[in-house]
């Protein structure tokens, strides 16, 4: 798995609008700081990371909005299981293909949608947002 400060695959720490993020068949990414979404006051601004293999979240990472961005305009398209580290603040819409696991004290701005397995949450606060 890649690690680098925030994101693996962008390597960058703040993403403007409508921007696509794709990672190999393989590729897995591990967010392990703050990835700022900033939609530049384009409230339609959308983002959308296809991952080939896994999400995995630090602790206390975050996903942060800015600039008019809105959770629903977020979709994270994993291939295997995600992971969101305790106490991690999530942006967006999860679709995952095998499993997602949420740890304590996680929040979720959005969805987390599994195809073929389970979704275990613990002690989460989970909001649709739209």
């Amino acid at each position: 798995m890649l690690h680098i400060r925030l994101l693996a695959c962008g390597n960058a720490e703040t993403l403007g609008c409508c921007e696509w993020v794709r990672c190999g068949r393989r590729r897995s990414i591990g967010l392990t700081g703050t990835l700022t979404l900033d939609a530049q006051g384009n409230r339609n601004a959308e983002w959308i990371f296809q991952i080939g293999s896994t999400l995995t979240t630090a602790t206390a990472s975050r996903v942060l909005l800015t600039g008019g961005a809105t959770a629903r305009n977020v979709i994270w398209q994993i291939g295997s299981p995600a992971t969101l580290g305790t106490d991690t603040a999530f942006v967006g819409r999860i679709l995952a293909a095998i499993s997602i696991t949420v740890n304590a004290g996680v929040t979720v701005n959005g969805q987390t949608l599994a195809r073929d397995g389970s979704v275990t949450l613990a002690t989460n606060t989970i909001a649709r947002a739209w």
